[in-house]
């Protein structure tokens, strides 16, 4: 990766509006059916699937209990939901297609991607971009909260703002916001887990400039 300056990350755009919903989850693909299985909505709470989990006395169902923790971790749950409908290859499919009769020639061919999930890897993953600068690599969940973060912290303000969101390291401050090609980055040290109270920070560095 080029250490000279930022690079743009992921697919989709980097800037997003303050003022609407975050990553909203697509609804209908239920890829593998595992929304189906719980019988909750593609865009059900945590709280919720967790209920209807115990309601089906999942605890005694293998394969529910796999479905929960699936759909309980947050980086999976984003490739689920946005995986075309049959394209999600868990851990229970790849196991009958082995036991196929062509299972043999899939999996010598490296047709079933190692790992689990989608079926191609550059069709997971966030919905928005990012900046990263001198870093190899960001968990979703740091980028997901460091965004959710700042969108409370500016709609507490008052403050609706088109930004994007970075991730660097080296000699920089905590915080920092910068302008980018007419974007204004607001960059977390790499070494910082995302709190609210940075988010109040950059939040402040916004709203003073």
């Amino acid at each position: 990766m080029p250490r000279t300056g930022p690079v743009i990350v992921d697919r989709g755009p980097v800037e997003f509006s303050t003022g609407t919903a975050l990553q909203p989850r697509p609804k209908g693909h239920d890829a593998a059916g595992y929304y189906r299985e719980l019988g909750v909505a593609p865009d059900a709470s945590r709280a919720e699937l967790i209920a209807a989990y115990r309601a089906r006395r999942g605890q005694d169902d293998p394969r529910l209990t796999y479905v929960l923790r699936q759909l309980l971790d947050r980086s999976v749950r984003a490739r689920y939901d946005v995986a075309p409908a049959g394209s999600w290859l868990d851990d229970y499919a790849r196991q009958a297609v082995l036991r196929s009769p062509d299972g043999a020639l899939l999996a010598s061919s490296n047709l079933m991607w190692q790992g689990g999930g989608t079926a191609s890897r550059q069709d997971a993953g966030r919905r928005y971009g990012y900046y990263l600068w001198r870093v190899r690599d960001v968990s979703d969940e740091t980028l997901s909260d460091w965004q959710s973060m700042l969108v409370r912290a500016l709609s507490s303000r008052g403050q609706v703002r088109t930004i994007a969101i970075g991730i660097r390291t080296g000699r920089t401050p905590v915080v920092e916001a910068t302008v980018i090609g007419g974007v204004t980055v607001c960059w977390l040290h790499a070494r910082t887990p995302p709190t609210d109270e940075l988010a109040a920070q950059m939040a402040d560095l916004l709203t003073s400039s």
